[in-house]
């Protein structure tokens, strides 16, 4: 049976942020794995306060597809990289077609 999990935000705003161990734990990963995959550039904080690193509610969504690409395909952090940065493209690719067909193709 695949393990569930669901994170309920009651309030969500931009403000809304999360400690490296807060994080961590989230994700259910040390924090030295944490900051391992800060370092390859898999997520980046969004700012640092009170010299700790702070992480937006979109790190957490990236850091979890990057858990469940290295852990159910195996892909190496180097590949997982290459697959978010990938994703990423595809998500601009998409906006930019939304706006093209609502600009040149109104009903």
């Amino acid at each position: 049976m695949k393990k569930e999990e669901v994170l309920i935000v009651t309030e969500h705003d931009f403000s809304t942020s999360l400690t490296v161990y807060e994080l961590s734990e989230a994700c259910h990963i040390s924090v030295a794995l944490t900051q391992e995959l800060v370092d390859y550039g898999i997520i980046c904080p969004e700012r640092e306060r009170d010299q700790e690193s702070h992480f937006d509610l979109q790190q957490l969504s990236r850091l979890k597809t990057a858990l469940r690409l290295q852990q159910d395909l195996e892909i190496n952090w180097v590949g997982v990289v290459v697959v978010l940065d990938l994703l990423d493209e595809m998500d601009v690719l998409r906006e930019r077609a939304k706006l093209f067909e609502k600009h040149f193709f109104v009903k």
